[in-house]
């Protein structure tokens, strides 16, 4: 991980995202009707950013993808974790989101304000990109260098920051 790929990366000439015609389900209570939201809307960041990665003649693959209902292991630990309903995991390249967690932690937002449910998967797809691009494991080191507890928080908060910013 070396600052030219974090901050120089070619995948930020690239403009916006290219246009990808998609059409969400709606959601209705329960995790099928979340997962078949989740599936659809991954889909469609998958196309949006492998054009985005190509415009940058960058490599890209989609991430793995585990939306859960109950608890289980990633290799970055178990869940699910109190008031966490989504993780992107960069030792095996996945998202993890919890189909009924992404509901309780989302305030008592209506199933109809589906862009509180898209924000959350676009953000971990964000971390992602971020992995996809090299600039996930300079922030990581830039962490694990880190002095302090503050230093640590800097750059955590970029890291996330950023993550939002690509969610966008």
């Amino acid at each position: 991980a070396d600052r030219e790929s974090a901050t120089a990366s070619r995948l930020y000439t690239t403009g916006p995202l290219t246009p990808v015609n998609c059409r969400v389900p709606s959601i209705e209570p329960g995790g099928e009707s979340m997962g078949r939201f989740m599936n659809v809307l991954s889909d469609c960041l998958d196309e949006s950013w492998q054009a985005q990665f190509g415009k940058a003649r960058m490599p890209f693959t989609p991430p793995g993808r585990v939306f859960w209902q109950g608890s289980g292991r990633s290799p970055c630990g178990t869940y699910p974790n109190p008031g966490a309903s989504a993780f992107y995991c960069p030792a095996n390249n996945t998202m993890y989101v919890g189909l009924e967690h992404i509901v309780e932690t989302s305030g008592g937002e209506p199933l109809s304000h589906f862009a509180v449910f898209a924000r959350v998967i676009a953000h971990e797809y964000g971390h992602h990109v971020q992995d996809r691009a090299g600039i996930l494991a300079y922030g990581q080191q830039q962490m694990d260098r880190s002095e302090n507890d503050l230093a640590r928080a800097e750059s955590s908060r970029r890291m996330e920051l950023q993550a939002q910013c690509f969610a966008g």
